[in-house]
Order: structure tokens, then C-alpha cells, then sequence
């Protein structure tokens, strides 16, 4: 059953994409992106609150991004990004990841140090998958049972 490579592949997939519109979000529309990042702090602490805010984030980055084409790609993630992001940002490690890139991404923008964002967004995948790894596992458990 090639499932697990197929979700390993689509999320490889979106990192790749994120850090293309996220690079471009902080270079053409820095404030805007700052506001937007520093949403994460009025978050509720609950892995469907995350992933509902990261998803939107996202949407948002692209728009700031001047280049809505990637909207197109977003969207076609959005039931997987969904069901993922819930289980993913169900451990409490998922949030603090995220706090933390979410923080990072603000500095850079900040800073204007945009090309060094594709780095956040790779490393940002990078340490997601790591944790993505360990919760695979159950995650594919539960999708099976339901």
C-alpha cells in the first residue's frame, strides 16, 4: 500500500511550494506579512484551531505573495492539509514547531532577509517531517478506521 509515500510525497510537495509564495510574500509584502504571522499569538491552543489557522496563513502568504496561481495548488491540498493538519497539530510538539517558524518567518520579514525564508520553510519541513514520522503510524490507523 503505497499510501504513506503518497502523503510523504504531497506534503514534500507543498514544502517546496510554501517556499516559493512565502519568500515572495515577505519580499513584495513584508507588513502585510508580519500581520498576518503574528496572528499565530491569538491562537487557541487545540490542534483544529492550528490547523485551521495555518491553512488560512497560508492562503493569505500566497495573496500577499502577488502570485495567486498558487492558490490553485493550496486548494487542491486543502482536504488533505485539513485531516493532516488537525492530527499533526494535535501534538502539542506540531504547535510549538510552528510558534516557532511562525516567529522566525516574522524576524525575516523584519529584517528583510527574504531569500533566507525558502531556508525557513525547508527546515520548517524538515523538523514537521521528523515529528511527521513519529506520528504516521496512528495517524494511518485512524484514516483506516474511519
Amino acid at each position: 500500500d503505497g499510501v504513506p509515500e503518497l502523503i510523504d510525497n504531497l506534503m514534500s510537495a507543498r514544502t517546496n511550494i510554501s517556499a516559493v509564495y512565502v519568500r515572495a510574500a515577505l519580499k513584495n509584502n513584508p507588513e502585510k506579512s508580519i500581520e498576518l504571522l503574528s496572528a499565530y499569538k491569538d491562537i487557541e491552543d487545540t490542534g483544529e484551531a492550528y490547523a485551521d489557522f495555518d491553512y488560512q496563513l497560508n492562503r493569505e502568504l500566497v495573496i500577499a505573495s502577488g502570485n495567486p496561481i498558487y492558490l490553485l495548488v493550496l486548494n487542491g491540498f486543502k482536504g488533505l492539509c485539513s485531516r493532516l493538519g488537525r492530527f499533526y497539530f494535535s501534538d502539542p510538539l506540531g504547535r510549538e514547531l510552528s510558534r516557532q517558524y511562525y516567529k522566525n518567518l516574522i524576524s525575516l520579514a523584519e529584517e528583510g532577509k527574504f531569500n533566507e525564508a525558502v531556508i525557513a520553510v525547508r527546515n520548517h519541513g524538515f523538523e514537521s517531517g521528523k515529528l511527521w514520522n513519529e506520528l504516521k503510524a496512528d495517524m494511518l490507523k485512524e484514516l483506516a478506521d474511519n
